[in-house]
């Protein structure tokens, strides 16, 4: 029997925080004009209705006969950012102008989202977007928007005649240029940066800022720092590589820095959260690593956006875990890397492949280079074939092969790169030698010392590694699951004659002619010069260790048969909640690839079962240690 005056919520807040009252007279009983919604008179509101609304006797409100609304509330972010964000609601036809109204921060700055009420009538298509106190394009960080109950009439509003216009990134122009994570505007206060249950001070120390939680040490409650982007920023830039970089610290409830290693929940865990409306389209989390003398701990973190952004209404950074600490961070950025094709770098190199966010934008070219790449590798000064991998580890974004000797005309090079990574006339240390940068390819310095071959459908470089086998999946593939997206292959192109020298590389292979330095009319010929010889870097086998090493963690793996999604590769990547799965026929065998010379330093050989069901199932089998030509090794 409680009532409420609509007339006093309007005017209890000299703000005028109350809008868009609607309430629905089913029967019209209240208004004795039939059923309708008795409604704040409200643009928002109003502009929208096809019915007429009058005033009703002496009331603020108004009553709209026969119309159908239905309540919609909009969340935005609510942080500092949306100061002064308008939303606006069109249906073609006629609009309105919502305003953002004063931001609720309370005392912990607790608050992740704001909500933005709205009374939306049925009818055509209904368009949301937002401006900023300058009528300018905006975008509040994230927008989503939730459908309170039907009303009893009919017509009314659903999810599908409602959709959100985000801005183009360069409306108005520079809004996403650049570093336009890090203007933090922290001398006006917090700005993008929110928390759960977690209060904040920024600090200022010459010239920059820290942002330090207080709330842990206070009741040791669960926090989560939180720092929303713009995602109408990352939305157009699928598949491109971010820098995610800053300081961080981890202080006690006394105030001491804390060190961690960066391996475990008791560090800083930062993760990098991307949701549309459908799910996660992107969780990635590293945990990070701090100093335990006063000083600040550097994290640099690259990180690809998935393919699908443009369909994600929502991006957040999140720091979590470490129970108990208080986190600070300063100098935080995160930024666009350019594409390889965006560097002054590219003129230098013609690409002949490409897949993922590496697709060459030159179709017909690289068409061209495909067709000639033999022929360019032996024109060009150094024969290098550079392959850039965004989606790599540090170890492996950037590797140089540079070949010593003639490219046989039975060789499909392409596929040697692309699709199957062989060692029939592509030996180490005689054909070829692979370098972590263009200068030690040059000049033949720092060259790789382990290389693995011949695996069906694994591309360069396999399991290569600048010293020892490489445990995770660092090749490519055209034709196979797995491995890295985000690759392309240059030749570099040929330069104008130099009286200098070329480096020089005795083959370690005695059955290896070399040829003088000068273009050759056969291109299948690679000239190396002959001139003061320089012996190439063996290759090393796995080098001993004194710890305990799984050699089979990520190895190149394979399996009679694949069935319900129970890859290979799932029995050693290091996750015990995944499992490979056969097709349960007769025969079936799974063979994991350890690299060249490791038998010599297998001690243990653990086959652990699933642990979820099904244990039965892996029973009368076998285990094999075969080498390189498959024969069983005997220990």
């Amino acid at each position: 029997n409680k009532r409420i005056s609509a007339c006093a919520s309007i005017d209890f807040s000299p703000d005028n925080d109350v809008r868009n009252i609607a309430f629905e007279d089913i029967d019209g009983s209240l208004s004795g004009l039939g059923p309708g919604f008795f409604i704040q008179d409200d643009p928002v509101v109003t502009n929208f209705i096809d019915t007429p609304c009058e005033a009703f006797k002496d009331s603020c409100l108004l009553f709209c006969p026969g119309a159908c609304l239905r309540l919609a509330i909009v969340s935005i972010s609510q942080d500092m950012t949306t100061r002064g964000i308008n939303l606006i609601i069109t249906d073609g036809t006629n609009s309105a102008t919502a305003p953002r109204g004063n931001i609720w921060f309370d005392e912990k700055q607790s608050h992740i989202s704001a909500p933005i009420g709205l009374a939306i009538p049925g009818g055509p298509t209904k368009t949301i977007s937002f401006v900023d106190s300058s009528a300018r394009p905006a975008w509040p960080g994230y927008a989503s928007i939730h459908l309170e109950h039907e009303p009893v009439c009919t017509g009314s509003v659903d999810r599908s005649g409602i959709e959100f216009a985000m801005p183009s990134p360069d409306e108005p122009e520079g809004r996403c240029d650049g570093d336009f994570f890090s203007r933090d505007d922290f001398a006006n206060g917090i700005h993008g940066w929110q928390h759960f249950f977690a209060g904040l001070d920024v600090v200022g120390d010459n010239g920059s800022y820290i942002i330090k939680t207080n709330r842990r040490k206070r009741d040791g409650g669960h926090v989560s720092l939180v720092r929303t982007l713009d995602v109408s920023c990352l939305a157009p830039n699928g598949g491109h590589t971010y820098n995610l970089a800053g300081k961080i610290r981890m202080q006690d409830t006394n105030n001491f820095d804390v060190a961690c290693d960066g391996r475990s929940s008791a560090c800083p865990k930062l993760t990098f959260n991307i949701k549309s409306n459908t799910g996660t389209l992107m969780s990635k989390s590293w945990f990070l690593q701090t100093n335990g003398d006063g000083t600040w701990s550097i994290f640099d973190i690259n990180v690809t956006l998935p393919a699908d952004i443009s369909s994600a209404f929502k991006a957040q950074l999140h720091l979590t875990d470490a129970t108990k600490k208080e986190f600070l961070v300063t100098d935080w950025s995160m930024t666009r890397n350019p594409t390889f094709y965006e560097t002054p770098a590219a003129n230098s190199w013609q690409v002949f492949s490409g897949k993922g966010f590496l697709t060459p934008p030159n179709a017909t070219e690289v068409e061209a280079n495909r067709a000639q790449v033999v022929n360019l590798l032996g024109r060009s000064t150094n024969h290098i074939v550079y392959r850039l991998c965004n989606s790599c580890s540090e170890s492996h974004k950037h590797i140089y092969y540079r070949r010593w000797t003639p490219v046989p005309s039975t060789m499909d090079i392409l596929d040697l790169f692309e699709d199957n990574w062989v060692s029939q006339t592509n030996e180490m240390g005689a054909d070829f030698s692979l370098y972590s940068t263009y200068e030690d390819a040059v000049s033949n310095a720092n060259g790789w010392d382990f290389c693995n071959f011949d695996s069906a459908g694994i591309g360069f470089p396999g399991n290569c590694g600048p010293h020892t086998w490489t445990p995770t999946s660092e090749w490519n593939s055209l034709t196979k699951d797995g491995g890295q997206e985000d690759v392309a292959f240059f030749v570099e192109k040929p330069s104008p004659p130099s009286t200098s020298p070329s480096p020089t590389h005795t083959p370690t292979s005695p059955a290896i002619a070399a040829h003088t330095d000068m273009p050759s009319s056969d291109p299948t010929v690679i000239p190396v010069s002959t001139s003061s010889p320089v012996t190439a870097s063996p290759v090393s086998a796995a080098p001993v260790s004194t710890v305990p090493t799984n050699l089979a963690l990520n190895g190149l793996a394979s399996a009679a048969t694949e069935c319900y999604g129970g890859f290979a590769s799932k029995t050693n990547d290091g996750n015990p909640g995944t499992i490979a799965h056969s097709c349960c026929s007769r025969g079936d065998w799974w063979m994991v690839d350890l690299g060249y010379g490791t038998s010599n330093y297998i001690k243990n050989i653990v086959v652990l079962n699933r642990g979820d069901c099904c244990g039965g199932r892996t029973r009368q089998f076998y285990v094999e240690v075969l080498d390189a030509n498959k024969n069983v090794v005997n220990f």
